[in-house]
């Protein structure tokens, strides 16, 4: 079996210029802004993680009545759109939505029995194109594991060898290497790569703080509305947030000896709050 290559999708904030989208003749749609979503996550319930392309889809679908539709990651890693209504529907976004999400056109038709796939990527998602290098602070095999613990506190002596501790729980920490990532489309934009770039997604996520799921093998988060977070431990993907090394610093730096077309990656993420635990649907 090959090895998995993982995808990163990001954490999204909705605001007034990314909230609004409509099938013509229907009603005015509008995201919520109340809660974050993730580009693409198992999560249906409305609250914070819920997949953006699930909510995409429940505002396409009350927008006009008798009309069911599909808002998927495709296997090319674009995002797609379908319906199963017997006649064209056009769709129209926010401009900015359209274009986060890899449209080319803010307003476009989706005939029956057709599937519309965005020109782009969206920014909001990010994939190396080739599986993990390097793993740490220490190896660890991130097909059963999601990081390496450590335990913040202190630990002191007095002059009699008397020690004292404090301890404030236990901290898991996951940095991933990626030797020689090529194209050079795939670190710094480039024209007809449109948000294939991690400059792109590294700006729009992690310079942000904001979280990630990393997909362990992106396939699986594909062809869904809301795609399986698996059946038990391992599961597909693990929650991230940046440190701040990865905050702070673009990661991705040309491979040695000097190769401008070809960078090593390394992004360095603490975990959430939720642990191993997946959100829940």
């Amino acid at each position: 079996m090959a090895t998995p290559i993982p995808g990163f999708a990001s954490q999204v904030l909705i605001d007034d210029n990314t909230d609004s989208l409509q099938v013509t003749t229907g009603s005015a749609q509008v995201l919520a802004q109340t809660r974050w979503y993730y580009l693409v996550s198992n999560r249906t319930a409305t609250t914070n993680g819920q997949s953006l392309l699930y909510a995409i889809k429940t505002k396409l679908d009350a927008s006009l009545a008798g009309t069911v539709w599909q808002v998927t990651l495709g296997t090319g890693f674009k995002i797609q759109i379908s319906h199963d209504n017997v006649a064209s529907r056009t769709v129209t976004f926010d401009a900015n939505l359209a274009t986060y999400l890899g449209f080319a056109s803010a307003s476009f038709a989706v005939a029956a029995s057709t599937t519309v796939t965005a020109t782009n990527y969206s920014l909001w998602w990010w994939t190396p194109d080739q599986p993990i290098n390097e793993t740490g602070p220490v190896p660890f095999d991130p097909t059963i594991s999601f990081g390496v613990p450590s335990s913040a506190g202190t630990a002191q002596r007095s002059s009699d060898m008397t020690a004292a501790y404090t301890v404030n729980g236990t901290q898991y920490a996951a940095t991933y290497t990626f030797r020689g990532v090529q194209y050079y489309y795939k670190i710094r934009p480039q024209s007809g790569y449109t948000y294939y770039d991690l400059e792109t997604w590294w700006s729009n996520g992690p310079r942000n703080g904001r979280r990630c799921l990393m997909w362990r093998d992106r396939t699986n988060a594909t062809g869904s509305t809301a795609p399986s977070e698996g059946t038990a431990t391992p599961w597909n993907y693990i929650e991230y947030q940046p440190d701040e090394t990865l905050r702070g610093t673009f990661p991705a730096v040309p491979t040695a000896p000097p190769n401008l077309f070809q960078h090593d990656v390394v992004l360095s993420f603490w975990l959430t709050e939720n642990n191993e635990s997946p959100l829940s649907d």
